[in-house]
C-alpha cells in the first residue's frame, strides 16, 4: 500500500445538486495511470454561485478548493473541464485551478463550449 509521501496525481469532479450546495470528490493515485487508487476525500459546501457560461470556475473552484484543502502535495491534477476556453487562452476552470495551485492541471470537458473549437 502507498504512503501519503506517495502520492502524486489526483482527479478532482464536482456535483452540484439541484437544491443548492455542492459536493466535491477527490482520487488520489501514486501513478499518472491512476492505478491504483490510494485514497479519496470527499468535501460538501452548503452554498456556491449560481452557474455561469464563461464563468464556471466561480461555482467550482471553491469546493475543489475544499476538497484539496489537508490533502497531500499533488504533482499532477486532472480536472473536470476546460483549461482554456478559446484558442486565446481564455481562462477556464483548469487554468484557475493551476493558479490557484501552481501545479500542472490538465482539464477533460464532458460538454462542449461554443468557443472552445481549439479542443480535442
Amino acid at each position: 500500500m502507498s504512503t501519503v509521501e506517495d502520492w502524486l496525481v489526483g482527479a478532482v469532479d464536482v456535483h452540484s445538486p439541484a437544491d443548492g450546495g455542492a459536493r466535491a470528490a477527490l482520487v488520489l493515485a501514486a501513478d499518472p495511470t491512476f492505478a491504483p487508487i490510494v485514497g479519496e476525500r470527499v468535501a460538501w459546501l452548503d452554498t456556491v454561485a449560481p452557474y455561469q457560461p464563461g464563468s464556471f470556475y466561480t461555482r467550482e473552484l471553491p469546493a475543489i478548493r475544499a476538497v484539496l484543502a489537508g490533502a497531500p502535495p499533488l504533482r499532477l491534477l486532472v480536472v473536470d473541464g476546460y483549461c482554456d476556453l478559446d484558442p486565446a487562452g481564455r481562462p477556464g476552470l483548469g487554468r484557475h485551478v493551476h493558479e490557484m495551485l501552481g501545479l500542472p492541471v490538465i482539464g477533460v470537458a464532458k460538454t462542449s463550449f461554443h468557443t472552445a473549437h481549439h479542443a480535442v
